[in-house]
């Protein structure tokens, strides 16, 4: 009987994977390193967890996720042959066995072959795209197909998408081009850290069918190219993320890619990218890099996915799928080359729709990266103008290799307290300190931040892996400023942002605005080298673990803000809530310290009036429409496949823009008027504030803690003993 074409064609494509796939074996110096974190991690990572079933658990799904996130590549019979041994992994580790990591890559690779060979078959479909069906996007928590009809169908699906994406992104294109036509628009010059849009590329855009084919072709070729390195690497670092999602092991030739942030803060287009969907996330843009310089409509945003890269006017190659570290060396490249990237907007993480960033490559700025301060004058609830100071913060730095008090010295605690020297001289009535996506930096110079408005006491304490905890404290009796003070915080506001805010916010010298909660990432990293030899490449693992003066961890809770003002954000998984296997929160006994007086009471009033403020403005009318649909974009879980339905869908994205267009036009007189007054924001924050002085100047200000003596403390620590009975 002669066997179907399908059925021939995949026996052959495994013949073909398992021929090049033999020679991946793991070497004895891998082996070596396997056994010593088998045995380093539980005596030295903060929890201290013992490499036993439980634990393999989690390996094994940390490495299928990390082959398959999307899970349509294995099968429900590949997943019963691993799952047999999959509470095995802590017994071969400690003995240096790594071949159940390799057979996996093998079948991985053979059933990545199979479907890129069954892409070439459904490119030369004649697609009907008036047909109801719909597909399933997020696939992360799907099973896996039960046999090769279901296979198969959910492949038919995926590559429909994408044609059905190109074809609507042209129809989309042409209507905009008519719209320009009917009522032209004079386009903004491009700023001097951009180039052009995609029009700017050279050759003619592929056809669908082509570029489909390169995309998988190239996907192919990676994982072909890959070798035993590369599987150790992905193995090793599930075996770390067991323990917390930011342990990994570093390979020797991974070592270099280690700092993603600082290489590319170095010459790039600044940004911190992690791996995500088979995408390069944006975690985080660097202030002073390229990316956050760009002041266009269609811009590099937090959220962003990269699924494509081109250099200067050549074709994007798509890098779907491609490992973090290649995406990462495509993106770098010589200061002032032009980069050009497509990404999946985080406004729409389904990929119907996708944007082209390019940018030119870039040291970050460091004059960027420094502390600035700006005076306003904002109405309060009852007409009374205010003078108000905003101290821009954007990240925690300095100068470790020069000496305090050095010509070339600098940190940002030395930069705020010359801000509120300046700021003193200008009759302010109140500052605001804007933490908004700074991830952390110098913990020393949090703690000396917190200092300067406060008299001294302790800011944050630390607990290591080894039991032993320390409190860091602002010894110095002098405070810099007493007067009413906001801080600004979202979902990337982290490390020692979280840190500064948590602290003021404990003490009651601060009322906190923004997300939903900060990012909460309340864990320290050291890198370690494995033995003696570069060869065996390094580890990072979590050692230390943040507590506020409460005796609360900032670790996964975040810091949540007395009030809260809705964000984008809060519907993007961006926060330590997002990742998975994380150090769980805790608590700890409290610190003793003086809190300044209960603000509760006038944090309600102001709560009250910004809650009523926002629902009578129109600004905020529009920007909750936004949210609405931004919301309904990452609460849905599959795409239409019929063409009406999608350009529903993509002219609903493209009213998103329009919208974000609208909260741009109030004018102000600002250098950069167009991007403050999309702020509704800082906007509604310097109004708060504005309340916050009014309120001040009604009741008095805030009174200076009472003497060590003062009961209030051990009533705290009464509260913390009680809690853990």
């Amino acid at each position: 009987m002669k066997k179907p074409p399908v059925i021939t064609s995949i026996v052959l494509c495994l013949l073909v994977a398992f021929a090049w796939a033999i020679d991946l074996a793991p070497s004895d110096e891998q082996e070596y390193v396997t056994r010593y974190m088998a045995r380093f991690f539980p005596r030295q990572h903060l929890s201290q967890l013992t490499l036993d079933d439980d634990l393999s658990e989690r390996i094994w799904n940390n490495y299928l996720n990390a082959l398959d996130y999307e899970r349509i590549f294995f099968l429900q019979s590949d997943i019963a042959g691993f799952r047999e041994e999959m509470l095995n992994l802590d017994d071969a580790m400690k003995e240096g066995d790594l071949s159940f990591a390799f057979k996996i890559y093998d079948v991985f690779r053979q059933r990545l072959t199979n479907r890129c060979e069954y892409v070439k078959t459904l490119v030369e479909r004649d697609w009907d795209f008036e047909k109801k069906e719909e597909y399933l996007w997020k696939r992360k928590n799907s099973p896996w197909a039960g046999d090769e009809a279901e296979w198969n169908e959910i492949w038919r699906k995926r590559i429909k998408n994408e044609f059905l994406r190109q074809k609507v992104s042209e129809i989309i294109k042409e209507e905009e081009e008519e719209k320009k036509k009917e009522s032209p628009v004079v386009e903004p010059e491009p700023s001097s850290t951009n180039a052009t849009e995609e029009a700017s590329i050279a050759d003619p855009p592929p056809t669908p069918k082509e570029s489909i084919l390169k995309r998988y072709d190239r996907l192919r070729t990676i994982i072909e190219d890959n070798d035993s390195d590369t599987v150790v690497q992905r193995f090793l670092t599930a075996f770390a993320n067991a323990y917390d999602p930011h342990s990994s092991y570093l390979s020797p030739t991974s070592l270099d890619d280690f700092d993603i942030e600082m290489k590319l803060s170095l010459v790039g287009i600044g940004a911190v990218l992690q791996a995500e969907d088979g995408a390069a996330k944006v975690v985080r843009l660097i202030a002073g890099g390229p990316a956050s310089r760009d002041k266009r409509e269609v811009r590099l945003r937090e959220g962003d996915k990269i699924i494509g890269v081109g250099q200067g006017n050549k074709p994007i190659v798509d890098m779907l799928h491609w490992p973090l570290s290649k995406i990462v060396q495509n993106i770098r490249g010589k200061k002032g080359t032009k980069v050009v990237m497509r990404v999946i907007p985080a406004s729409d993480p389904s990929g119907s729709t996708t944007k082209i960033v390019d940018l030119i490559r870039d040291e970050v700025k460091l004059e960027e990266q420094a502390v600035k301060w700006t005076l306003h004058t904002v109405k309060d609830s009852d007409g009374n103008d205010r003078r108000l100071a905003l101290i821009d913060v954007p990240a925690f730095y300095a100068n470790l290799k020069a000496k305090k008090g050095a010509s070339d010295y600098r940190s940002s605690a030395d930069d705020v307290a010359k801000a509120l020297k300046e700021i003193a001289t200008n009759n302010v009535d109140g500052v605001a300190l804007d933490l908004r996506n700074n991830g952390g930096g110098s913990l020393v110079d949090s703690v000396r931040m917190t200092g300067l408005f406060i008299h001294s006491g302790p800011a944050v304490q630390i607990k290591e892996s080894s039991n032993q905890g320390r409190i860091l404290t602002d010894d110095d009796p002098d405070i810099a400023y007493a007067g009413p003070l906001l801080i600004m915080v979202n979902r990337l506001s982290a490390s020692a942002s979280e840190i500064l805010a948590a602290a003021l916010k404990d003490y009651g010298r601060a009322v906190v605005v923004g997300d939903t909660r900060t990012h909460g990432k309340g864990t320290v990293q050291t890198v370690v080298n494995v033995g003696r030899n570069p060869k065996f490449g390094a580890i990072k693992l979590t050692t230390a673990v943040f507590y506020r003066i409460t005796g609360d961890s900032t670790q996964l809770r975040g810091v949540i803000p007395d009030i809260y003002i809705p964000s984008p954000y809060d519907y993007m998984e961006l926060g330590e809530d997002s990742l998975k296997y994380p150090v769980e929160w805790n608590r700890i006994a409290p610190c003793r310290y003086q809190p300044y007086d209960d603000p509760s009471d006038m944090i309600d009033e102001l709560r009250e009036r910004s809650i009523s403020r926002r629902e009578n403005s129109e600004e905020f009318t529009v920007y909750e429409k936004l949210l609405s649909q931004i919301r309904s974009v990452y609460e849905s879980e599959a795409l239409p496949l019929d063409l009406p339905s999608r350009l529903k869908q993509s002219r609903s994205e493209r009213e998103i823009l329009d919208l974000q267009r609208k909260l741009a036009e109030k004018a102000t007189d600002d250098e950069d008027s167009e991007e403050k007054s999309k702020d509704l924001m800082m906007q509604e924050s310097l109004q708060i504030l504005a309340d916050m002085v009014s309120l001040e100047v009604a009741t008095g200000p805030a009174q200076a803690p009472p003497e060590p003596e003062d009961e209030g403390v051990f009533n705290a620590i009464k509260e913390w003993l009680k809690n853990e009975d």
